[in-house]
């Protein structure tokens, strides 16, 4: 396999090319949380949770708290406070949700209900012990209803458990509201939290470890989604859902409307072999098949609830899950993975946002594989931006494995440019020319006639056989080409290389990275001859 150096950055992004040979259908996929954030690559979670681990081993409480009378609410430290607000958010980052910040006037109130929980029931509204004062429950009372609560777990770890809401062994089916419900996971992943605060205490009755978490805040800015789901689309830690753990998507009633539980239905399908999961109202059973759908304000409302029953083993690799019964259709991709194996090769993907069934998959595998195109940055490839001159002709000096430059080209607009290296070496070795009055244009849009040029001038640079030309006249747009291109566009169209869409040569137009990659493979095969 032929390797050259790809290494151009632009803007803290790998830019590469983009061009198109074919149009697909519409792209339906699509990912979760915030459009304001990237998905992360394996290495970027690993590396997130690396730094923001599940557990906590450092000192909790500045001051103890007294779990008999008298009461006091004792003080967590601030080192407790930023492991577990670290957490929390590694968990939202990884969901594509804003972070949030630990209150001080939270936390405070959060200690009283982490007290009471350790002598009264385990409820969101415990009863108050007779030698508790009116003021001290009162407070308590606040925090209890206002917070998520967790029994059992030690610090930060319930952090972890509050996203799972599987009701555990519970044998009453009415009792599993955790279940119907995710409200847990929902307050934890809302987009528009921005402050948290956390209590804990401890005891020698019931489950001894004790804490609320306070979420009913709305004092974050949010941010713009499609959807919320647990888990999120693209990578995703294996060991952070369970085989007994609901799938959970929230909407955005704007662009899917108000989820009906009488008309949604959901597909899930693992992509390894085809196995799939249906589910719809009909799938009432808790201990088996189970869907509903929730419109409770629970963070934010509106959420799509499922999980299969009978599992066989843990999630690996790909799943595919496609949302019916919206006003239009949801779908999504989660790859699970181990974390322990995050740093090996991926050997059927190798970005989060190239679908195992979009039309340009094994093109863009292809094409990374061979260096010919990288990714954007954090995992992605971007199929669906556009291409300028600037990244057209960096394409042909990747090819070249960007060889030493000796000449300047002297173009007025690109003194500086990321691309001035290829720039000057692609005008230099007559692959591109300028746009005229000594511009270049580099950040001008490139059309499917100048790319032809382009791949046309490399050929000729290289010393291809250019003999072939097909007859454009079947193209009802033919006229439309301009003389300068028609050569090029000949022996491309011959090659395979630029096709129609719909009968039309589209000579004008221009495309996505995805359509680039399938176009650039055909050239790397067909005409370098790899």
């Amino acid at each position: 396999m032929r390797k050259r150096i790809v290494s151009f950055l632009w803007v803290g992004l790998l830019i590469v090319v983009t061009f198109s040979i074919h149009v697909s259908a519409d792209e339906i996929y699509t990912d979760s949380g915030g459009k304001e954030f990237s998905k992360l690559s394996k290495a970027e979670i690993v590396q997130l949770l690396a730094e923001n681990p599940e557990t906590y081993e450092g000192e909790i409480f500045e001051e103890e708290p007294h779990t008999s009378v008298p009461y006091a609410p004792g003080r967590v430290t601030d080192e407790f406070l930023d492991a577990a607000t670290g957490y929390l958010n590694a968990l939202r980052r990884i969901a594509g949700v804003p972070p949030v910040e630990w209150d001080r006037a939270l936390c405070d109130n959060a200690q009283y209900g982490a007290v009471l929980l350790t002598v009264s029931e385990f409820s969101h509204t415990p009863s108050q012990p007779a030698d508790m004062s009116d003021e001290f429950y009162q407070e308590a009372l606040f925090a209890t209803s206002s917070s998520n609560i967790s029994g059992g777990r030690e610090p930060v770890e319930f952090i972890h458990s509050l996203m799972s809401d599987t009701d555990g062994m519970t044998i009453d089916p009415n009792a599993m509201t955790n279940l119907r419900t995710v409200g847990h996971r929902r307050w934890q992943l809302n987009p528009f939290m921005g402050k948290v605060g956390f209590g804990y205490a401890t005891s020698n009755q019931g489950y001894r470890r004790y804490a609320t978490e306070k979420v009913f805040d709305q004092s974050g800015e949010g941010c713009t989604f499609d959807f919320v789901s647990w888990p999120s689309s693209g990578y995703f830690p294996k060991d952070l859902f369970g085989r007994a753990v609901p799938w959970s998507v929230t909407v955005n009633t704007s662009e899917y409307g108000i989820p009906s539980y009488e008309n949604v239905t959901v597909k899930l399908t693992r992509v390894s072999d085809g196995k799939k999961w249906e589910f719809s109202k009909e799938d009432t059973d808790v201990f088996g098949d189970f869907f509903t759908v929730n419109l409770d304000g629970y963070g934010i409302p509106n959420c799509i609830i499922f999980r299969p029953g009978e599992f066989d083993g843990t999630y690996e690799g790909w799943y595919q899950v496609e949302i019916s019964g919206l006003d239009k259709p949801l779908c999504f991709e989660v790859q699970f993975f181990d974390r322990e194996e995050a740093d090996l090769p991926d050997p059927s993907r190798y970005f989060s946002d190239v679908m195992t069934n979009s039309w340009y998959f094994s093109a863009a595998e292809y094409v990374y594989e061979h260096n010919i195109m990288a990714g954007t940055g954090t995992g992605t490839f971007s199929p669906n931006d556009t291409l300028n001159r600037a990244q057209a002709v960096q394409i042909f000096y990747n090819l070249e494995s960007q060889p030493a430059v000796t000449a300047s080209a002297g173009y007025a607009d690109t003194a500086g440019h990321w691309a001035i290296n290829a720039i000057n070496w692609a005008s230099e070795n007559g692959v591109v020319s300028g746009v005229g009055e000594n511009q270049f244009a580099p950040n001008s849009p490139v059309s499917r006639e100048q790319f032809a040029v382009m791949m046309y001038n490399y050929a000729q640079y290289k010393g291809y056989d250019l003999s072939a030309q097909a007859d454009l006249t079947t193209f009802p747009d033919n006229g439309k080409v301009s003389s300068w291109a028609q050569r090029a566009l000949q022996w491309a169209n011959s090659e395979g290389l630029i096709n129609g869409s719909d009968g039309s040569l589209l000579p004008g137009g221009t495309a996505t990275r995805g359509q680039a990659a399938s176009i650039l493979m055909k050239f790397d095969q067909n005409i370098v001859g790899n």
